[in-house]
């Protein structure tokens, strides 16, 4: 009856680490994403929105876009030397520094600050990916 048992508590017990397992990796597909709502309506939006429509300050735009993004700095040498990009690690998303200041996303003078530790890493991933 003692080897019965053994192998009925075995059981339980790979099944158990499957349902932890399974929960795992669950909560890893998980994404938390922000809304603002309008007082005025009730309608919710995107912090984007809600910061053009001037319902929200530049400040608690870059917050609620942080809590909502999670950034790295990459610098990668290639041929050209060395460029750096920007790694949303919660969309997988990456953005060139370089390109952004080609296309207008960031200027010299906000790169600077960046550099300088003058903006956070989580305004400058604002900028720099539009």
């Amino acid at each position: 009856p003692v080897s019965g048992e053994n192998e009925e508590i075995e059981k339980l017990k790979k099944n158990l680490s499957a349902v932890r397992m399974r929960r795992e990796q669950r909560e890893s597909h998980l994404r938390r994403s922000i809304v603002v709502i309008d007082p005025d309506t009730g309608r919710e939006m995107r912090p984007e929105e809600a910061y053009k429509q001037g319902l929200i300050d530049w400040k608690m735009f870059v917050n609620l876009q942080g809590q909502e993004c999670d950034w790295e700095e990459i610098t990668v040498k290639g041929p050209n030397g060395e460029s750096s990009v920007l790694h949303d690690r919660k969309s997988g998303k990456k953005f060139s520094i370089d390109e952004a200041l080609r296309t207008g996303n960031i200027t010299s003078r906000q790169l600077k600050q960046y550099e300088d530790k003058e903006i956070s890493i989580q305004e400058f991933g604002v900028l720099v990916s539009g």
